[in-house]
């Protein structure tokens, strides 16, 4: 259970998920104690952080419809960037490392994973290709001439 309705409400929305990142949130009880009176999140999860969808510096309000919830890292990168407008960033960011890996890959790379793929794929063409029917059923498929009776 979360301490606030507000952060149970936005744990919620998404079961516990970053609506950003999709990493999985703890809930305020699943936290771990550290030696020096500090707490972290168990493995693989991040704390939530209720961030607002259109942020105030933008003239959003604090209402339960622009409240999500997100993991501190998200909610610090996003700033006062509007929802929408993030999740362009995001996919922008993605795409341009998607074209930087593309474009490390030297042309020697490109054709052995191609011919690799067609190595796979080759068997399975010929396994499912239909059978040829019979000779003369050919020709009789093939014959248009024209009779006149």
């Amino acid at each position: 259970m979360m301490r606030t309705p507000r952060r149970q409400r936005a744990f919620d929305l998404t079961d516990g998920r970053c609506i950003y990142c999709n990493v999985q949130l703890c809930d305020d009880e699943n936290v771990v104690a550290t030696g020096n009176g500090g707490f972290v999140p168990p493995p693989g999860q991040r704390f939530l952080c209720v961030t607002l969808m259109t942020p105030k510096a933008a003239g959003g309000r604090a209402t339960a419809q622009n409240e999500v919830p997100a993991c501190h890292v998200c909610s610090a990168r996003k700033g006062i960037l509007n929802h929408g407008a993030f999740i362009r960033k995001l996919d922008r960011e993605w795409l341009e490392r998607y074209e930087l890996e593309r474009s490390q890959i030297s042309p020697e790379e490109t054709w052995q994973r191609l011919e690799r793929a067609v190595a796979q794929a080759l068997p399975m063409f010929i396994v499912h290709a239909p059978p040829m029917p019979p000779r003369r059923d050919r020709r009789r498929i093939h014959d248009t001439r024209s009779r006149s009776f």
